[in-house]
């Protein structure tokens, strides 16, 4: 095992004060930078169970010095600027052995706060001016990967997770960190592959800028038996909070970050294979005076054809929520749209399927706002089989993202409408193969109006599923579609009106010769 840590920077020191009256006050020195982590495990012997741990960790940045006082007429100093985050590296790897066990871990440092400018006072009647908030420095990124060999089985266990963004009072706030994760082993037993990576969340700020969140993505995710042994390989990637606008100021909460992946996980047996795959948009920040984030989006596609004796597919993705607003008169962040787009065939064994779409729900709007839409999810799912005995199972899940509700309103105010949904599947066997397909959408539920709010509920979301199976023999062809629309959101107050319920549609078609 290996752990790398590097140290933090050091605080940045605090400007003079401005003396006598009149004598501007000294600028606040900017935090350290936090080192960079590495980490670098590998092992290597012909027998026996080898294990081989990294953890890695960025330091973390220093925080800005604060800026010195001022009286009359004259300028107080300028706080300093946060430090930034360390990145963090780790590496694990083995080979050999009877048995192996790769573990990495990486997390990149925070980074620092700005510090506030110097405090103004007034002499003669005059009141000195104030200097410069300094800025929130941007979280470290993360980098880990792992892989090895061996006779029997072969784990990968990897998380990336980058560090978080500097907070400012009235400056920019840090960016959050980027994350990497990457897992690969190609071995002659049973192989087990989880890669992680989680982006860094956004910096808050009061009446300055908040900082977005990091990205996060996937390298190499790949697992191989080379004696047709089981493989399962998992890659999930999570986008950055967006910052918050913190209470008291007038800041914007920052958009959630997006991601996609596309084909990112893959593997080769002959036997039982299992790929799944995740992806994640970023929560939008909340805001006190500005305006809402919006979640982020997440997209997940994943096409592959195989020969294998059985294999299960797996594809998901999660829009980010929308951000709270808390300031009368505004909206809620809308929620991040969700899609997954799944294909696969198996020309030697049988075939499972399943897709999850879950759009985020928009944001609650408090005291006098309105509440966020929900985002919309949609999902495509088709599976093929050529051979006799090569079943076909397949199920879909697409939730419309629920609109937000507004609280305590003391006005009229609106919840957010929900979501819509639209969903197919499609199960096709050319063999003597059973093939059962179920396809389920729901839109998402209108935002309602409680706690002693007042106005209209949100529209619900509108579901369209269709399912689609077909078999060239006589076996079981089985299609199910379920379509439930949204319901409306509940109305609170003298005229008020609940929402209306979303549309709804289903579809099925089953297909055999006998």
């Amino acid at each position: 095992a290996h752990r790398g840590c590097h140290g933090n920077g050091g605080n940045g020191g605090n400007g003079g004060y401005g003396t006598p009256v009149g004598a501007d006050g000294g600028d606040g020195g900017t935090g350290g930078i936090g080192g960079t982590g590495e980490a670098i495990a590998g092992t290597t012997h012909t027998t026996g169970a080898l294990s081989a741990t990294a953890n890695a960790y960025g330091g973390h940045g220093g925080f800005g010095g604060g800026g010195g006082y001022a009286q009359g007429p004259a300028t107080s100093g300028d706080g300093g600027d946060g430090g930034a985050g360390g990145d963090a590296i780790a590496d694990a790897s083995t080979t050999g052995g009877t048995s192996g066990y790769a573990r990495a871990y990486a997390l990149g440092g925070t980074g620092r706060a700005g510090a506030n400018a110097g405090t103004v006072y007034t002499s003669g009647g005059v009141t000195a001016t104030r200097g410069v908030t300094g800025a929130g420095s941007d979280g470290g990124d993360a980098s880990a990967t792992a892989s090895g060999s061996s006779a029997t089985s072969m784990r990968l266990d990897v998380d990336a997770y980058g560090g978080a963004g500097g907070s400012s009072t009235d400056g920019s706030a840090g960016m959050g960190g980027d994350a990497m994760a990457a897992g690969s082993t190609t071995t002659a037993g049973t192989v087990d592959v989880d890669v992680y990576s989680y982006a860094g969340d956004g910096g808050s700020s009061t009446h300055g800028t908040a900082g977005s969140g990091g990205d996060a993505s996937l390298g190499t995710v790949y697992g191989e038996s080379t004696t047709g042994a089981n493989v399962d390989v998992y890659g999930y990637a999570e986008g950055g909070k967006g910052g918050a606008g913190l209470s008291g100021g007038s800041a914007d909460g920052a958009n959630g970050v997006s991601t996609a992946l596309d084909g990112a996980v893959d593997g080769s047996t002959t036997g039982a294979l299992a790929l799944r795959q995740g992806a994640r948009g970023g929560n939008g920040g909340y805001s006190h005076g500005g305006d809402a984030g919006d979640g982020g989006s997440a997209s997940s596609s994943l096409d592959r054809d195989k020969s294998v004796a059985s294999f299960y597919q797996r594809v998901e993705a999660w829009g980010g929520a929308g951000g709270h607003q808390y300031d009368a008169g505004s909206t809620g962040g809308s929620g991040g749209d969700a899609s997954v787009n799944s294909a696969a065939s198996n020309d030697n064994g049988s075939l499972t399927m399943y897709s999850y779409s879950q759009a985020g729900a928009g944001g609650q709007g408090q005291y006098g706002s309105d509440g966020g839409a929900g985002g919309a999810a949609m999902a495509d799912t088709s599976g093929s089989t050529d051979g006799d005995g090569q079943s076909i199972n397949i199920d879909t899940d697409v939730r419309g993202g629920n609109g937000g509700a507004a609280y305590y309103a003391g006005a009229a105010r609106t919840g957010g409408v929900g979501g819509s949904a639209v969903s197919s599947s499609w199960g096709m066997a050319s063999g003597d193969s059973a093939v059962n397909v179920n396809d389920d959408a729901r839109g998402g539920n209108g935002g309602g109006v409680s706690s002693n709010g007042l106005g209209d509920g949100g529209a619900g979301g509108d579901a369209n599923s269709t399912a689609y199976s077909e078999t060239a023999t006589s076996q079981n062809s089985v299609a199910y579609s379920y379509a439930y629309g949204g319901n409306g959101g509940t109305g609170l107050g003298d005229g008020a009106v609940s929402g209306t319920g979303g549309d709804a549609s289903a579809n099925a078609t089953a297909v055999g010769s006998g």
